[in-house]
């Protein structure tokens, strides 16, 4: 039994291919990493700047630029006098007015 090999220039068209193949292949891993960088940069840049529009997170008490804080104990018992204290604070540089109107509690 003989074994035919290819010829010299056949086995240089298919190292060729081969080197062109994985050439195809990894310039396709590397535009799918560009795009993968890019949507993740281009979402992070929408976070940065937007989510103060979009997804405001004030905490409890907040009025404009006052915070107000309202601290008592859990319970009173009957005729036993309420010690609460209500602090207010500027969450701004800029001076500002606050007006309570209607001021009750439940």
């Amino acid at each position: 039994m003989k074994y035919f090999s290819r010829s010299p220039e056949d086995w240089k068209r298919s190292d060729e291919e081969k080197e062109r193949r994985e050439r195809e292949r990894r310039n396709r891993i590397r535009r799918r990493v560009n795009f993968i960088v890019v949507v993740n940069l281009a979402i992070v840049i929408f976070l940065f700047f937007f989510t103060k529009a979009f997804f405001t997170s004030r905490p409890e008490g907040v009025a404009g630029q006052f915070q107000i804080v309202i601290s008592s104990k859990e319970s009173y018992l009957p005729n036993e006098p309420l010690d609460i204290s209500v602090k207010v604070y500027n969450r701004e540089r800029r001076k500002g007015k606050l007006v309570l109107e209607d001021f009750y509690s439940l």
